[in-house]
């Protein structure tokens, strides 16, 4: 087992915390190139999502969803879930 000292720890934290901005970055885009503007509640709807695997569903929804509606009802389940 490697021995981690508290700077690795706290490295480790913000360099994941770094990627997942990164990614709810990437969805934003996505959804705004798609649909145009989202809304606030959106944006912090997406902001507000912190495991991976749901992020990245949450990014494949954004290819089968016709409009930002049915988009958010998507959300919606996968927070449920």
């Amino acid at each position: 087992m490697e021995n981690y000292s508290f700077f690795d720890i706290i490295r480790e934290e913000l360099e994941r915390r770094a990627c997942l901005k990164g990614q709810q970055e990437i969805i934003l885009i996505a959804l705004e190139t798609k649909f145009g503007n989202v809304s606030d509640e959106l944006r912090e709807r997406i902001k507000s999502l912190k495991e991976e695997q749901t992020i990245m569903q949450a990014a494949r929804e954004i290819l089968t969803a016709e409009t930002i509606k049915e988009y958010m009802a998507k959300l919606e389940q996968l927070s449920r879930a």
